[in-house]
């Protein structure tokens, strides 16, 4: 019961949720007044409790592990200086590079579908980025990974890409003839290839955007073919010509660089060839072959 002249009540820590408020008077003699009056009250939730807080904490928290494993990283091959650690480190450097484009371009995705309050979706690209980010770190240390490893990463990584490109895009990775867990092949070798078929193949194509990655053997050596249904080599080099924005190839510049580190002083070579793809006489895509030798793995 409130004192004469009280006109207002202070509950300091409610919980979320829904109230009713009810007042009642009561007169100096103890008569109560016949009506009571109530008022509706709902309590939101505080912000650190908000599902978009959640995920924002959780972006936020991939980023920072991302960017301290990153100066990490850098730190420690900077502090490679015999000839075998030279070359140890900057195959490292090389595998933990990444596209930043596709970064940002899969962060502001992401972004849009927690503006969209889209919860599901934005869990599930947001989980799937994590994994992608924390496997590149974990595996850049290493020479070489089994094919159900890659297969793994590059799916995480395609379907980061079919976000961007909505329905439009599609993949397919296929294994024929191999045992993807006994089968070894150099660390993150695959992706750039993969990238620069999205990237030049299918951006700039209209429609329906098809990836296919097989991974397969002959007698000698594991062979990976990458197949894009893009615009071709050459429309694609008519593109890039036009386009006012300096280009940078990962796969023709880094990848090459990588590719002789690897085959320097050994017989059994890491080998890729393109092929142009033509239907009608008109380009339909490009095809992309790696050859990895018993050895050369």
């Amino acid at each position: 019961m409130l004192g004469s002249g009280i006109r207002e009540v202070t509950y300091p820590s409610l919980p979320p949720g829904n109230y009713i408020f009810e007042v009642k008077a009561v007169n100096e003699d103890g008569l109560e007044s016949a009506v009571i009056g109530s008022v509706q009250i709902h309590v939101n939730k505080p912000y650190w409790q908000q599902w978009w807080f959640y995920v924002l904490v959780g972006l936020s928290g991939a980023l920072l592990v991302l960017a301290v494993s990153w100066q990490i990283i850098r730190s420690n091959n900077n502090k490679a200086r015999i000839a075998s650690e030279l070359i140890a480190s900057q195959l490292t450097a090389i595998r933990a590079q990444m596209n930043p484009h596709f970064m940002y371009n899969t962060l502001n995705s992401i972004q849009d579908l927690v503006l969209k309050s889209d919860v599901k979706n934005s869990n599930y690209y947001l989980s799937r980025f994590s994994s992608l980010m924390r496997k590149i770190l974990e595996f850049s240390s290493l020479e070489k990974i089994t094919v159900a490893e890659e297969m793994e990463m590059l799916g995480n990584y395609l379907e980061l890409e079919k976000l961007r490109f909505g329905t439009e895009f599609s993949y397919e990775l296929k294994i024929s003839g191999i045992n993807t867990e006994r089968r070894w092949i150099p660390t993150l070798i695959i992706q750039p290839f993969v990238e620069n078929a999205v990237k030049h193949g299918l951006l700039h194509k209209k429609g329906s955007k098809l990836l296919t990655v097989e991974f397969s053997s002959d007698q000698y050596a594991t062979l990976v073919k990458i197949t894009d249904n893009g615009v071709g080599r050459k429309r694609s080099d008519e593109i890039r010509k036009q386009s006012p924005l300096p280009h940078r190839s990962f796969a023709t510049g880094a990848v090459q660089k990588r590719l002789e580190l690897l085959n320097k002083g050994r017989n059994a070579k890491i080998s890729y060839h393109l092929d142009d793809l033509y239907n009608d006489d008109q380009p339909a895509g490009t095809q992309i072959t790696l050859r990895f030798s018993e050895n050369a793995s």
